[in-house]
């Protein structure tokens, strides 16, 4: 809300500044005067918004980028999550003891969403053993989470004699891209809004909230007994977590049961898992207008999709089919659907207790 002022359009400030002079002098549209005003209320409209901009930034509610980054900094230990690198396992097939040094690189397949190749770094010295076989760490060049490619996505950079293939068995982890003014903010609120002490629930939310790495939670108290709480933790990008990510959150907490040693009180006997996940899969028919190809609509549904898992992971138990209606048929050049399911039912799925849901497959026909 800003003062009414501030909120004057050009005309209404023209108008304004014609009215003070007096009306024996010409002040119709293309008059000395009025040509000479009308610059200046031009100039006032953007000042005005410059002030309205300037006041904004004060606030943490429309504040953005580095000045959003200082306002909370200074009222709280939050600090903005940067990007983080992919990582995961590939298997190398080849001739027994052939070398494949630290530092080789991979490269990443990405879907026709991201439109190009993500390079990845050999972490340490391998040799493919007397199987054929040897795995070895990877981690992406460039950080954010278009490094989490799926399974079987992988090939060598150049070739390597003595190699016969690679492979990525499951799906790259733990890339995420730089946290956005939002998901920041949302923090910030969730933070201020609880007022933790002696190892409270409120308390153990304002911890968590501080923990790189994790993007949602459930804390449940007395799990195993009195004194016992278990911590049950997505990553930031509303995924199962890593077990990295929950070793060192349990480490953030309670790294020697019950001994104070973690934010954790003396007494409280903390253990952190990852969310299991909760498969789903979507199936349905469309009507599209002349000339549309399924294959340019799709990634763009799948995208909206997954934007709308991600808002309610952790935050809500249901999946509601008529959301994905919603999504289906206010897609550019879908005109209806037919037969949408969703794991083979017809209404909306329930979420088990501690579970996160995974896209696992979107089938447009």
């Amino acid at each position: 809300m800003y003062p009414e002022w501030l909120d004057e359009t050009e005309d209404e400030i023209l108008q304004r500044m014609l009215s003070n002079v007096p009306d024996e002098w010409d002040k119709r549209e293309g008059s000395f005067i009025y040509d000479v005003l009308k610059p200046i209320a031009i100039e006032r409209k953007l000042q005005n918004d410059r002030i309205k901009e300037l006041l904004d930034l004060h606030y943490v509610k429309t504040s953005t980028g580095l000045i959003l980054d200082r306002l909370i900094e200074s009222r709280t230990p939050l600090k903005r999550e940067e990007a983080r690198f992919a990582k995961g396992k590939v298997q190398i097939v080849g001739l027994p003891g052939t070398f494949i040094p630290k530092g080789t690189m991979y490269m990443g397949i990405l879907t026709s969403e991201y439109e190009q190749f993500i390079e990845f770094e050999q972490m340490q010295d391998a040799v493919i053993g007397a199987d054929g076989v040897v795995v070895v760490d990877v981690e992406a060049m460039q950080a954010g989470e278009l490094g989490n490619i799926p399974a079987g996505s992988i090939q060598l950079a150049e070739p390597i004699v003595g190699v016969a293939d690679v492979d990525n068995p499951e799906k790259f982890y733990d890339g995420a891209d730089e946290e956005s003014d939002d998901d920041y903010r949302q923090r910030y609120f969730t933070y201020m809004q609880n007022s933790g002490n002696d190892g409270n629930i409120a308390q153990y939310t304002q911890w968590l909230t501080q923990m790189e790495g994790v993007g949602g939670f459930h804390i449940i108290p007395n799990w195993n007994g009195p004194n016992t709480v278990k911590v049950v933790i997505i990553d930031r990008n509303k995924m199962p977590a890593s077990p990295e990510l929950v070793t060192a959150t349990q480490q953030y907490l309670d790294p020697i049961p019950g001994q104070g040693y973690g934010q954790a009180p003396i007494g409280h006997f903390v253990t952190v898992e990852s969310a299991e996940p909760f498969n789903l899969d979507i199936d349905t028919t469309l009507e599209l207008d002349t000339g549309v190809i399924l294959a340019n609509i799709q990634p763009q549904i799948e995208q909206t999709i997954e934007e709308y898992r991600k808002a309610i992971a952790f935050k809500e138990m249901l999946i509601r089919i008529s959301r994905i209606q919603n999504i289906i048929v206010d897609t550019p050049g879908v005109l209806d659907y037919t037969n949408l399911t969703i794991n083979g039912g017809t209404g909306n799925i329930t979420i088990p207790e501690n579970c996160v849901p995974i896209i696992r497959s979107i089938i447009l026909r």
